[in-house]
């Protein structure tokens, strides 16, 4: 038996081809910059320069947009990136002794029902359903 008999055959024993599944973009995901009473407007400027590659005056707009609301989408990135984003900035900020705090927000992903990820330094822990969070400090 060859090879050839094994492939699937229409009416006019024409060989058909498979087709293949279409290849998705990879799923995006806004890297959130929160606001604190104690890190420094400096400190958040030299993570934004380092970690995410900003520009001098776009690192303080985003610094004073963050100061103003809350929190701010610093970038958005496939999971990987962000995270790993995410991750530095944290390890920034822990060496530093600064409590600045990311997350991570499906892009295009608005109000409640989002899905959020917050990242804690004892691990991930995923938030879903949840219009509004906050970070409260692990208990020592």
């Amino acid at each position: 038996m060859s090879d050839r008999e094994d492939l699937d055959r229409g009416a006019d024993s024409e060989v058909i081809e498979k087709q293949d599944d279409e290849i998705k973009e990879p799923e995006m995901w806004n890297v959130l910059l929160h606001n604190d009473n104690y890190t420094t407007k400096g400190f958040v400027v030299e993570v934004l320069s380092a970690v995410f590659h900003k520009a001098a005056v776009e690192s303080v707009k985003i610094m004073m947009s963050v100061h103003k609301h809350g929190k701010g989408v610093v970038g958005t990135y496939t999971w990987d990136i962000a995270q790993s984003k995410v991750m530095r900035v944290h390890e920034m900020a822990k060496k530093r002794e600064f409590p600045l705090r990311c997350s991570l927000e499906k892009a295009g992903s608005n109000g409640p029902g989002a899905d959020r990820y917050w990242c804690l330094s004892r691990g991930w822990r995923a938030v879903y359903n949840q219009a509004f969070f906050s970070y409260y400090p692990p208990q020592q």
